[in-house]
């Protein structure tokens, strides 16, 4: 049950995809009615050096992954951020191990070797209700990390996105503190509905 694959290609023509497996979670590859899954799902890469025609074995990127809520519509899934440089390759999700969602982090480089400890970006408390989503990543030319992600720790009704910046320096190792890029909060809650049992009262 893997799905919502993420593609980024490096120099060298090294070709990296990130993808979600959903191991027992039948009842949201299925779109199944039910509630959220109390397992882990893991995240999962493989590489190809020469432009994609081989791609090497699967490595497990995280193992813990967990939601909070049901996947609306299995084939319209976010994939997770992920981002190549010379020398780095980065991939960020939503996890909600800690109860509220946060944005994660791992990164690979020839300093930390694959996939080196996982970095919670949203730097507020843990599990204060308020959730993030959505992050993207980039790499400049310099090595700089860039991440970008939605985020309502402005709400305590946990509804207005904010969208927040931080960066790394050091190959995802350590980040910087948050800043706010927007004036104006969006609404979460507007956007499709589905009648399909999985996305049962979500947007």
């Amino acid at each position: 049950r893997v799905v919502a694959p993420a593609l980024a290609v490096g120099p060298g023509h090294r070709v990296l995809v990130v993808y979600y497996d959903l191991g027992n979670d039948a009842v949201d590859y299925e779109g199944l009615a039910g509630g959220v899954f109390s397992g882990t799902w893991s995240l999962v890469s493989t590489t190809s050096t020469d432009g994609g025609v081989r791609f090497g074995s699967q490595r497990v990127v995280d193992s813990n992954v967990v939601t909070r809520e049901r996947v609306m519509l299995i084939f319209t899934m976010p994939a997770p951020a992920l981002t190549v440089g010379s020398r780095t390759a980065c991939v960020a999700w939503p996890d909600a191990r800690h109860g509220s969602t946060d944005i994660l982090a791992r990164c690979e480089s020839p300093s930390s070797g694959p996939w080196g400890p996982v970095r919670r970006l949203n730097n507020y408390p843990v599990n204060t209700g308020r959730d993030a989503s959505l992050p993207t990543l980039a790499i400049s030319p310099q090595g700089r990390v860039d991440a970008v992600f939605l985020d309502r720790r402005n709400d305590p009704n946990n509804i207005m996105n904010d969208t927040w910046y931080t960066y790394s320096i050091n190959g995802g190792r350590t980040w910087a503190p948050n800043t706010i890029l927007d004036d104006a909060s969006s609404d979460s809650q507007i956007g499709p509905q589905y009648s399909n049992p999985s996305a049962a009262n979500l947007v």
